[in-house]
């Protein structure tokens, strides 16, 4: 059986390391977050077909569109910072909400 817990926590912990990331990239560093982003919101298309559940949730589809519009625009720093926090804050709600009930 399919555990839904368990794929929030591993997008939560992938999408927060992304700051740092971002950080580095700013800073002048040569890695690509949006790299990363990218595989990320491919990652969260195919949950959907996983867990179903999460085709029809909209702050599931929120996360998603979210995490790929940092990645095709151009944000600042405190805007790249306040998306993530804002889509992490939602995958612990969809983790409250569903819990492994939907797995």
């Amino acid at each position: 059986m399919k555990r839904l817990t368990p794929y929030i926590r591993y997008l939560t912990g992938s999408i927060y390391q992304l700051l740092p990331l971002k950080e580095e990239a700013d800073a002048g560093k040569p890695v690509s977050w949006k790299e990363r982003a990218r595989s990320i919101c491919l990652d969260m298309t195919g949950a959907q077909n996983s867990f179903p559940v999460l085709a029809n949730d909209t702050d599931f589809l929120s996360c998603n569109n979210r995490l790929w519009g940092i990645v095709v625009q151009d944000v600042d720093h405190a805007d790249f910072r306040r998306e993530i926090l804002g889509i992490l804050h939602k995958l612990n709600c969809i983790e409250k909400r569903y819990g492994d009930a939907n797995g």
